[in-house]
């Protein structure tokens, strides 16, 4: 008698996305997870913390949607008030990263990130695009109070542990994004 082998089953590739994300925030420590909704009741795909380091993780996985899309506007920016609320407190840090499918979609998701971060007032201390591979893409940035700060005041409270200029569309490969993204917290 022979069995039927299973074809294994494949994930959407917003699913994938969201694995990948939450892959992402482990490997920076964020061991934690954060499984209750935001308090209008909406939830990121990625919210991961690391209590030792005060890093928030909020990670958003697209597949159908575009930066250009209104609706996804609002969602996020509803979100990165909540995050903005996090990242405002002291020696706080966060994450804001969105993996999306379409390479052509890097720089308007970098403006859009850019764009609410101004519009909810979060100190951006670095940002940055980068290709993982064919279809896995992630356009992130860094926040924490330290980036509104002039830089001789950074230095002289110690708050600065690298250099935040980073180039305004840099292209990282994978393993050189993370790096940097620890390297920045």
């Amino acid at each position: 008698m022979t069995t039927a082998r299973r074809a294994p089953v494949r994930n959407s590739p917003h699913e994938e996305r969201v694995q990948f994300l939450n892959t992402i925030a482990i490997l920076l420590g964020c061991k934690g997870s954060i499984s209750c909704a935001l308090p209008d009741g909406r939830r990121p795909d990625v919210l991961r913390f690391d209590q030792s380091s005060r890093l928030l993780f909020l990670g958003e996985a697209k597949d159908a949607e575009s930066p250009q899309c209104h609706e996804t506007a609002v969602r996020f920016q509803r979100y990165l008030q909540w995050f903005a609320a996090h990242v405002m407190g002291e020696s706080r840090v966060g994450i804001v990263a969105v993996c999306f499918g379409r390479e052509r979609d890097g720089p308007g998701w970098l403006r859009l990130l850019n764009w609410l971060s101004i519009e909810c007032s979060l100190p951006c201390a670095g940002k940055s695009l980068c290709a993982f591979g064919p279809g896995l893409y992630m356009a992130w940035s860094l926040h924490r109070v330290a980036a509104c700060l002039p830089f001789h005041v950074w230095r002289s409270r110690n708050l600065l542990s690298t250099d935040f200029r980073i180039p305004r569309h840099e292209r990282l490969s994978g393993l050189a994004a993370s790096s940097r993204m620890r390297r920045l917290i």
